[in-house]
């Protein structure tokens, strides 16, 4: 989550949106929202590509692992968390600034150049939503989409399930070409309920050779294969 500067605007309302956008719980509205306000703010889009693997990490902690009565994080731990990555992140920025100020200096001792900026008003490139095949027997269905985004590739997933009396615990899986499987979003689903889950990954869209749904236990029940 990007940490508030003296630099942000007063009121800036995208300040805490990166890590919600990665996680896929913004709502529709607000996540795109979020994304015009991306094509323009250079600094937002550094913040959502620095949490671009955060849904990986998650991955790493099994759905069933985690018990339904685990206590709560203590108040002061997110304060400090947040205090912690302030400073981090300034004093990475003191170093890239004066970087920055190094270069500008030799440069402007060999050549006087002028420089147009233009404001960065590239959008994530429009791409289909396509079916994906439900294994035999499962009570699911559902439709996948991958679009280029500045950090990597974002997967939104549109599943449908049939009337039951379980809620069931499912996951979002990219698997690269080389057959490596990443987690990149999970949730708990109500039998006669449509979904919309977003997941983001790292790898760029080419790269996405696949993408799967699977049960908490890793049974696979939805495929889309490139």
């Amino acid at each position: 989550m990007r940490v508030p500067t003296n630099g942000d605007a007063a009121g800036d309302r995208y300040v805490h949106f990166d890590a919600a956008y990665v996680l896929g719980t913004l709502s529709g509205a607000d996540r795109r929202d979020y994304e015009r306000h991306l094509a323009t703010c250079r600094r937002c889009r550094d913040a959502v590509r620095e949490l671009a693997g955060l849904p990986g990490l998650l991955a790493k902690t099994p759905l069933e692992g985690v018990p339904p009565n685990a206590p709560h994080p203590p108040e002061p731990l997110l304060p400090r968390l947040l205090d912690r990555v302030n400073l981090d992140r300034r004093r990475r920025r003191r170093v890239t600034a004066a970087a920055w100020v190094t270069a500008a200096v030799a440069a402007c001792l060999a050549v006087v150049m002028a420089v147009t900026m233009r404001p960065d008003t590239s959008r994530p490139a429009a791409a289909p939503t396509v079916t994906m095949s439900a294994s035999r027997g499962a009570p699911i269905e559902g439709t996948v989409r991958l679009e280029n985004v500045p950090w990597g590739t974002r997967i939104t997933v549109w599943c449908s399930y049939a009337a039951g009396p379980d809620s069931i615990s499912y996951a979002i899986v990219a698997v690269d070409r080389d057959g490596k499987a990443s987690q990149v979003g999970t949730w708990r689903a109500r039998p006669g309920r449509t979904y919309e889950i977003v997941g983001a990954t790292a790898l760029e869209r080419s790269e996405v050779a696949a993408v799967e749904v699977r049960t908490s236990n890793g049974v696979t029940v939805l495929t889309w294969t490139r």
